[in-house]
């Protein structure tokens, strides 16, 4: 691919660019001896730039920039280049005792722009590593959420009733809605029956009620009472089943109050059964 210039005098704001101080602009500078001839030979050390000016020369050559099929420019009469060269070929007569000074160089403004193309292309680099990286943790979660239900499923039905308590929520709460409220839950993580026991009474006999729920489904007996009582039922729950105390009153008549609710049970870890042959 060929690469246009604009050609541009000593005199304009290339020469001052590149005379510019170093903080500025970074250059290098190439000098060839004219006495040696140059049939479009190519500047084997020069390095992609910016910009290109003749600094001095003392005898006659010509440029081509880029490629050979670009056009080429008399040095003693076009003397500064904007835009990017990448390769330089020279052509000269052997001319003792003549040289040839070119400066070539990026401004600081330039590079800084060609860095950040190329750290905003290593970050889109990096972004989808990141991306592909939390797939696999993704992946990796789920697999091990799988793993986790397989180890809970398997603990199904190893909790048996008994009178040992395994986890309690004691604080005392109540209501004045007409309609079941949840007011108590546990998510059961081991499976099997349990023994759940809690206390209740409402302020007015015949209006209010508890009653153990499953997954907001009720299963136990709905209970009521005139003052504290305490109320036990056994229960088959499942792993991750939420267990549900709900209770409700009259608006109108008074308050139902509930508190020390309770799982009771023991864990049997049976190595398995025997089965009829």
């Amino acid at each position: 691919m060929a690469f246009l210039h604009r050609e541009v005098r000593p005199d304009s704001l290339i020469r001052k660019a590149l005379e510019a101080p170093k903080d500025l602009f970074q250059q290098k500078s190439y000098t060839l001896d004219l006495g040696t001839a140059r049939d479009w030979q190519q500047v084997e050390q020069f390095r992609e730039a910016e910009n290109l000016l003749v600094a001095e020369i003392t005898g006659t050559a010509q440029i081509k920039l880029d490629t050979l099929s670009n056009p080429a420019h008399d040095l003693t009469k076009v003397q500064a280049f904007r835009g990017l060269v990448k390769r330089v070929f020279i052509y000269n007569t052997a001319q003792s005792g003549k040289t040839l000074v070119l400066k070539a160089g990026v401004t600081i403004f330039e590079k800084s722009m060609r860095d950040i193309e190329a750290d905003i292309s290593s970050m889109q680099t990096d972004i989808a590593n990141v991306k592909s990286d939390i797939a696999d943790v993704k992946t990796a979660i789920q697999s091990v959420d799988s793993k986790q239900d397989d180890v809970l499923g398997s603990l199904v039905n190893i909790v048996t009733v008994s009178d040992n308590l395994l986890l309690s929520s004691d604080a005392q709460v109540d209501t004045t809605e007409d309609t079941p409220q949840k007011v108590k839950e546990f998510l059961i993580k081991i499976g099997g029956k349990y023994r759940i026991k809690f206390d209740f009474y409402n302020g007015t006999p015949g209006y209010g009620a508890g009653r153990i729920y499953i997954n907001g489904v009720g299963v136990g007996t709905q209970r009521a009472a005139g003052t504290w009582t305490t109320f036990s039922e056994d229960l088959d729950v499942d792993v991750n089943d939420l267990l549900q105390l709900y209770i409700w009153d009259s608006p109108t008549t008074g308050h139902a109050y509930a508190r020390n609710f309770r799982l009771y049970g023991d864990e049997s870890h049976s190595i398995g059964v025997e089965n009829t042959v």
